[in-house]
């Protein structure tokens, strides 16, 4: 009889471990659809995440169906409202095979620490993984980067210098031209005949003047056949999502579960 009552005993702390285990476990979904995980990388995956704020939600999400013309945003919003609410603070992350795109999300609360730049510069970080076939290392980047963020750490954003030092150099070399140009349109003319042509660079446009004594003639020709090309572009991919317009107040690190609803998000094409 007191074997049977250790037994009993046993049994129930045994299930009440099991129910722990899985409960703490309820904030981290991930779906492998596109099936780009081996099976350790995805019991790798859950326990990182599971490691995580377990005030937030965690969405891993891979995919490779085309789901009627849906954007990859729009579908990895679909995956995270069939298991949480999207006034539940979370952070979600696909990598979409069928438009060769990938998106992180911040839900809730959280998208008020994981901006959509914050979102943008982490997936101009992880895309060349996805590229290159490394999904798991892709996906686990994305998810360490978002974290860092939401705690206040420090990421490296080197795309957003690339782009800034080009758009330096930009105004660098056109400021200095449109200084000479604009001194030398302020020229004083002669009354006496003659006649000017004055030439800018082909690149901005192309002007004539003529002046007369009897007559003044001026005319502007734009040069249809040359034009300067325009901005530096970083980002290939989707930078989607949309957020609510309502606001809560949160301290950092912390979030409530049920806050207003919306989500940011950012992307790039792979």
């Amino acid at each position: 009889m007191r074997k049977l009552y250790y037994f009993l005993i046993c049994f129930i702390m045994l299930l009440a471990i099991s129910y722990s285990a899985k409960a703490a476990a309820s904030n981290v979904y991930i779906a492998d659809d596109a099936k780009l995980l081996t099976e350790d990388e995805r019991d790798d995956l859950q326990k990182y995440l599971e490691s995580l704020d377990g005030n937030l939600n965690y969405v891993a999400v891979t995919t490779e169906e085309n789901d009627f013309g849906r954007s990859t945003d729009e579908i990895l919003e679909s995956y995270y409202n069939n298991k949480y609410d999207d006034t539940q603070a979370g952070i979600a992350f696909i990598i979409d095979m069928y438009h060769r795109e990938i998106i992180l999300s911040g839900y809730g609360d959280t998208r008020f620490l994981l901006k959509k730049s914050d979102e943008q510069d982490v997936t101009d970080n992880v895309y060349r993984y996805a590229m290159n076939g490394e999904y798991y290392d892709c996906i686990l980047n994305a998810f360490e980067q978002a974290d860092v963020i939401v705690n206040d750490g420090f990421v490296l954003r080197p795309m957003r210098i690339i782009v800034t030092a080009l758009i330096s150099l930009i105004i660098g070399f056109l400021l200095p031209f449109f200084i000479a140009m604009r001194k030398r349109s302020k020229l004083s003319l002669d009354t006496e005949e003659r006649e000017i042509i004055m030439t800018g660079a082909g690149v901005i446009a192309t002007a004539t003047v003529y002046d007369t004594a009897k007559r003044h003639i001026v005319r502007a020709v734009e040069s249809s056949g040359s034009s300067f090309g325009g901005g530096s572009s970083y980002s290939g991919g989707y930078s989607g999502g949309h957020s609510s317009s309502h606001s809560s107040s949160h301290s950092s690190g912390s979030f409530s579960s049920h806050s207003s609803g919306g989500h940011s998000s950012g992307g790039h094409s792979f």
